[in-house]
């Protein structure tokens, strides 16, 4: 009798404990699945797209109204896994006037600025964005004792990913133009024609004001 007492406790106890709850958000609906991490990108799998993602306007590190700073966060995939990934090779970037650039894969040889990234630089860039695994960069108009005033304000992007294995070069999909507008230029000054008309008479009179 004590012997079937316990066996009914015991499957009693395992039946609470295997209770199953339904997990609700407050309107009602079944909680969203519990997210799991993209899988890895092979090392050895060879990399075929480059992606840039550029900030929302260029600094003006040395305060003379004119920008000098590009800052870009760049990524190398290879497709088709999902996850950006980290590689050794040289980054080329290059920009130039608008319309000038050529194309990604035969770029023109007169950029405006050119920057190669490459060895412990490339390696101190390594940085993790939301998007993933990425290399961080600061490029300068200022580099060498060069000016920052390139006499235009946007210019054609190009970027370009040189494997340290000897594979082929992969270019950025399609030219990126980023403004290079300075506060410098919110204050330019020309002339400004002007038509008065009073009765009788039509007069146009040339003034100096700032362009907005």
């Amino acid at each position: 009798m004590l012997g079937r007492i316990a066996i009914s406790l015991a499957a009693f106890a395992f039946s609470v404990g295997c209770v199953t709850t339904n997990v609700e958000t407050s309107d009602g609906r079944p909680a969203p699945p519990t997210p799991r991490a993209a899988p890895a990108t092979p090392t050895e799998a060879p990399v075929t797209a480059v992606a840039a993602v550029f900030g929302p306007k260029p600094l003006d590190t040395n305060g003379n109204l004119l920008p000098d700073t590009i800052q870009v966060e760049l990524y190398l995939f290879a497709q088709p896994y999902p996850t950006p990934t980290l590689r050794d090779g040289t980054f080329e970037i290059s920009i130039y006037p608008m319309g000038k650039a050529g194309s990604p894969d035969q770029p023109s040889p007169d950029p405006l600025r050119g920057w190669t990234v490459s060895g412990e630089k490339l390696l101190a860039s390594r940085a993790q964005a939301l998007a993933g695994p990425c290399y961080r960069l600061n490029l300068s108009l200022l580099d060498d004792g060069r000016p920052d005033d390139l006499g235009v304000t946007s210019v054609d992007v190009v970027v370009r990913f040189r494997p340290v294995t000897g594979a082929r070069t992969i270019a950025m999909t399609g030219v990126r133009t980023l403004s290079l507008k300075g506060s410098a230029d919110l204050f330019q000054t020309g002339p400004v024609e002007e038509t008065i008309e009073k009765p009788g008479q039509r007069m146009r009179e040339t003034r100096i004001e700032s362009k907005p």
